[in-house]
C-alpha cells in the first residue's frame, strides 16, 4: 500500500509540474526572464521530493552552480520592450540578455533532465503490468 501511495504522490507532482511548464513557456515566448526562473526554481522545488539523497546533493550542486553563474551577470533584465517608454536597449543590455538567456535555457535543460529521471522512478514503481501488482 505505500508504493501504490508514492506512486500516486509522485503522480500528482508531476501533473503539477506539468501545469509549470505550459507557464514556463509562456513566459519565455514573452521574454519575461524572472519569471522563467521563478518557474524554473518551483519545477525544481517540486522535484525534490522525489529525489533520493543521492540525486539531491548532484542536482542540487549543478542548480546551485547556474544560479550563481546568473547572479553574475547582475539583475535580471525582463523584455525591454514591455515598457511603455519604447527606448531601444543597449549594446550592454542586449549582450547581458544573451548571456542571461544562454543561462536559463541551461538551467532548463539540467531541471528536464532530472525530471525525466524522476518519471521513469515513479513509472517503474507504478502497476507491474505482469503481476498486476505493485512493486
Amino acid at each position: 500500500m505505500e508504493q501504490k501511495t508514492r506512486y500516486n504522490s509522485g503522480e500528482q507532482v508531476l501533473l503539477r509540474i506539468n501545469e509549470l511548464w505550459k507557464e514556463v513557456h509562456t513566459k519565455v515566448s514573452e521574454s519575461n526572464y524572472i519569471t522563467w526562473d521563478l518557474l524554473l526554481d518551483r519545477v525544481w522545488s517540486e522535484l525534490i521530493n522525489l529525489m533520493d539523497d543521492k540525486e539531491l546533493e548532484q542536482y542540487s550542486k549543478e542548480i546551485e552552480e547556474v544560479n550563481k553563474r546568473l547572479e553574475k551577470t547582475g539583475r535580471i533584465i525582463d523584455n525591454p520592450h514591455s515598457s511603455n517608454e519604447f527606448k531601444e536597449p543597449s549594446k550592454e543590455e542586449n549582450t547581458k540578455r544573451s548571456i542571461q538567456y544562454s543561462i536559463l535555457m541551461g538551467k532548463e535543460k539540467k531541471v528536464r533532465q532530472l525530471q525525466r529521471k524522476v518519471e521513469k522512478k515513479v513509472i517503474s514503481s507504478g502497476n507491474n503490468k505482469q503481476t498486476g501488482e505493485w512493486d
